[in-house]
């Protein structure tokens, strides 16, 4: 489903029925911060009901900055997918910000902290999310020979 989503973006009539307000698309930002496995039908609704078009650099770099556990590495995957098939720029700018969030690690940065953000790339790359897997996988893969050598 998501390695075909390029040909199916929904077209731009789509997006105007979408609630394009300032306010509400904020408040959905705002709660990307907190993505837990626990809200996640509440952000899926709201998701459905939102025109995040000129919202979806905030709401990438709000996935990525998101204090994940790996409890609720399920859900800011479901929505990546969800974000993935009606946003088409929302796989290259998911790339480039998890880049620039894996190239700040160091040796002495929490493990834990590293290793939830590979696997969140890794899932992507799996499941499709992210369409470049050249520039994907040279980034798991530079980002682990850095961590484990």
């Amino acid at each position: 489903m998501n390695l075909d989503a390029k040909a199916h973006h929904p077209p731009e009539s789509f997006f105007r029925t979408l609630d394009s307000s300032v306010k509400k698309n904020s408040v959905f930002v705002k709660k990307l911060n907190v993505l837990t496995e626990q809200n996640r039908t509440k952000l899926v609704s709201d998701l459905s009901s939102l025109n995040l078009t000129k919202y979806i650099e905030e709401v990438v770099h709000a996935i990525c900055s998101a204090k994940l556990k790996m409890q609720d590495m399920n859900c800011a995957i479901h929505l990546c997918s969800l974000l993935h098939r009606r946003y088409s720029d929302f796989s290259p700018l998911l790339l480039k910000t998890l880049q620039a969030s894996l190239s700040q690690f160091n040796r002495e940065d929490k493990v834990s902290r590293v290793r939830i953000e590979l696997r969140l790339l890794g899932q992507m790359l799996v499941l499709g999310i992210i369409t470049d897997q050249k520039e994907g996988f040279s980034l798991l893969h530079t980002t682990l020979k850095q961590h484990c050598y």
